[in-house]
């Protein structure tokens, strides 16, 4: 048996800010550390036992947190935490596009400093390399100052590239057979920032690809089956799909 970790997590993000707890507060009720906690609301494997401990917090059964499901974790490319301005530039000199997301803000102030990065790194990227030294220094001095800025706000960020192969097709808006003009291949960066290590750690980069664009083999991450499944026994008394029956 699977269990759909996304859908578990989005379900315990839910249940805390609707019983209007902090994340801290949660791993005080569940019993468990903070970490554990921005795991679970980050969609990473979780145990049984964490998934029981965090379900009586909210005094539900486990098994309404563990949604079974029939296919396999979301494939996810890994990021790395960029703290450095020149390590940011280097990453973004060359890109073609960027797939930028962020973490829930509380405050027009936080919105404005994840703006004023967003369009420092736009800009970045839509520069013509390879640049001369005072400008290379320029942009790194100036991504380093956006990055001090988003930590002093409890802000931190994650980022890699990743290829992928674009197709020119013209399939008649779906109306008719899809015919291929052309290819090529072009390079695209991940930008994620979050408030927590695992807020930062990956990104369905997926979800934000065009019909006729592909994922270059080896960039994503797929868990195997085993990291994800549950051995229901002496946590529920039976697996779900034999709970109910004589």
């Amino acid at each position: 048996m699977m269990i759909d970790m996304t859908a578990t997590a989005t379900m315990i993000k839910s249940l805390r800010r609707d019983h209007g707890l902090t994340q801290e507060d949660l791993a005080a009720r569940a019993g468990c550390g903070l970490a554990t906690i921005q795991r679970a609301e980050a969609g990473k494997p979780l145990s049984a036992a964490t998934i029981a401990s965090i379900a009586a917090a909210f005094d539900i059964p486990a098994s309404d947190l563990a949604t079974p499901a029939e296919t396999h974790f979301e494939p996810y490319l890994p990021l790395e935490p960029i703290t450095s301005g020149r390590i940011l530039v280097a990453l973004l000199l060359g890109i073609r596009r960027i797939d930028f997301d962020f973490c829930e803000v509380a405050s027009l102030s936080d919105a404005e400093a994840i703006q004023a990065f967003h369009d420092l790194c736009h800009a970045i990227a839509g520069l013509e390399t390879p640049l001369p030294p005072l400008a290379r220094v320029t942009h790194d001095i100036e991504a380093r100052d956006q990055l001090t800025k988003l930590s002093a706000r409890g802000l931190c960020v994650g980022a890699a590239y990743f290829d992928i192969t674009a197709y020119e097709v013209d399939d008649d808006c779906g109306g008719g057979p899809a015919i291929l003009y052309g290819q090529w291949d072009e390079r695209r960066a991940a930008i994620r920032i979050g408030r927590a290590p695992d807020e930062i750690a990956r990104a369905h980069i997926l979800r934000g690809l065009g019909q006729w664009e592909q994922v270059k083999t080896g960039a994503l991450v797929e868990l195997p089956r085993e990291e994800l499944e549950i051995d229901w026994s002496g946590i529920f008394g039976a697996s779900p799909e034999k709970q109910g029956k004589a």
